[in-house]
Order: structure tokens, then sequence, then C-alpha cells
């Protein structure tokens, strides 16, 4: 008897990895282009000096190749009020010393002239993204509603979907 579903899955086109890969900016005036995913959930770690719990906020960019992931408070607060699949260039524009001895990293962050990135058409409905209208507490919600509109509806406190979001789409 021919199982319907393995011969679904011997036949689907397999998609973007969605294992990332750090991007990492070293040097000032080194540059990314690509678009911006979302805010995958906090990374949760224990801080070595204080032994309590931190949690730190990940964004995820897509590259036209493979998903990348950046931790970056600097980037972090810039990247909190763009849209998720917006086509940016990021350029690492300065490196300032810090108070722990180490160097906060200063970007320049630039959108691309281009149609948005649905996300859909990369990922499917396979990721789950914090919204980027608050990089405090985040709000998670469903891949396909990583598109959020311009001014998210007060409602917005829990898993939504894409319906949700854009009742006429």
């Amino acid at each position: 008897m021919d199982n319907k579903f393995e011969s679904l899955l011997e036949n689907a086109e397999p998609g973007v990895a969605i294992t990332p890969t750090q991007l990492v900016l070293e040097k000032v005036g080194e540059s990314f282009r690509g678009f911006f995913v979302g805010f995958a959930p906090d990374w949760e770690r224990i801080d070595i000096k204080t032994g309590e719990m931190r949690r730190t906020k990940v964004m995820l960019f897509f590259d036209g190749k493979k998903l990348l992931s950046n931790m970056g408070a600097q980037l972090v607060r810039v990247m909190g009020s763009i849209a998720p699949g917006t086509a940016l260039q990021i350029t690492l524009d300065e490196l300032k010393a810090n108070e722990h001895g180490g160097k906060t990293k200063i970007y320049v962050v630039t959108p691309l002239l281009i149609r948005p990135l649905d996300l859909r058409e990369v990922f499917g409905d396979t990721l789950r993204l914090a919204a980027p209208q608050d990089v405090g507490e985040p709000l998670i919600i469903a891949q396909d509603a990583v598109s959020a509109p311009a001014e998210p509806k007060p409602e917005l406190s829990s898993v939504v979907s894409v319906a949700d979001l854009y009742p006429n789409s």
C-alpha cells in the first residue's frame, strides 16, 4: 500500500534552510545586504559574572541564500521599527569603546528601494517570530503574519494569524 504522506514528502521541494548562521560585521565600512525577517524568540543565557538569567533579542535576516542572525543591542533598537520583508543595507559605521572594556558597534541601516519580500514565498509558514514593534517583551506570531501592518492592532497580544493582521487578504 502506497503511503500518501510518504509520496507527498518525496515530491516536496525543499525551501531555504532555517538554521541561521551568524551575521557578523567586524571592520568599519563592512556592509551586509539582505531582507529583515523579524525577531526570533529571545535567547536566554546565564550571565557568568552575576549568575542571573539574561534575555537577548535575536534578529533574523535573509541574504537570498540563507538565514542569518544577529543580537547586537544597538542594531536591535533600530530594527524594532523596521517591517519584516524590508530590503536593507547594514553598514558597520563605528566601533565605540564601552564601559565593559569592549566595543559597541554602531550601524547605519539603509532601506533598499525594492519591493518588500513576502516571507511566505521563502519560508512558508515554518518560522515563529516576534513582532518588530516592541523590542521589550516580544509578541510571538505565526510566520504567515510577519509582514505586520504599519499600525499594529492593539489586540496583538498573543499568537495571531495573517487573517488577524490582514482581514481583507
